[in-house]
């Protein structure tokens, strides 16, 4: 039986907007462009620094300014590095929850959005990666939770949402705003 040097109860992977790592009961870790300018505190706790610097995962945000737009061998090694510091850390230390996030889907519709080789090719590095993680869990008790932000989707127009619910008469809005004393 193996035993854990540590003991968590969440692992929060790449959650966006959330650098710098906030201390939780468990360890928190922030790899992509949201990092404002110290690589070197990208996880609480502050231990796991030393990894991930040992490992260079400092450098595999998908928007990293020093290295420039990402091409498909660093679309690569960005969801192979992530998928293996996150297979790392769960087999390192005890959880409940297992919560990563992939940028790179959201990263390449971004930047090469007609471009569907490359979108479709990214899509099942981490369709791979997500099957690897599965590993992780038993189906059969455990809640497995997938989820995307958007779509692939190139539209040719757009239709503002606050416009559809004032005209279902779901929104209304004031004519003049409260002050933030009110």
């Amino acid at each position: 039986q193996r035993e854990f040097s540590l003991i968590f109860h969440d692992i929060i992977i790449n959650l966006p907007f959330t650098w710098p790592p906030k201390k939780i009961n468990g360890l928190m870790t922030c790899f992509d462009w949201a990092i404002i300018n110290d690589e070197s505190r990208l996880a609480e706790p502050s231990s796991i620094n030393t990894y991930i610097e040992d490992n260079s995962l400092n450098r595999i945000a998908s928007f990293h300014p020093e290295l420039g737009n990402p091409d498909l061998e660093r679309y690569r090694e960005i969801v192979q590095k992530q998928t293996q510091f996150t297979l790392d850390m769960a087999q390192q230390f005890k959880w409940e929850l297992l919560f990563v996030v992939f940028m790179v889907t959201d990263s390449v519709i971004h930047l090469y959005p007609a471009r569907k080789q490359i979108v479709n090719e990214v899509y099942r590095l981490v369709d791979t990666a997500v099957g690897q993680l599965l590993n992780l869990v038993d189906l059969r008790k455990d809640r497995v939770f997938i989820t995307s932000d958007h779509g692939t989707k190139i539209f040719d127009r757009v239709y503002p949402v606050p416009a559809f619910f004032r005209e279902q008469r779901l929104l209304r809005l004031k004519t003049t705003p409260r002050s933030s004393a009110e």
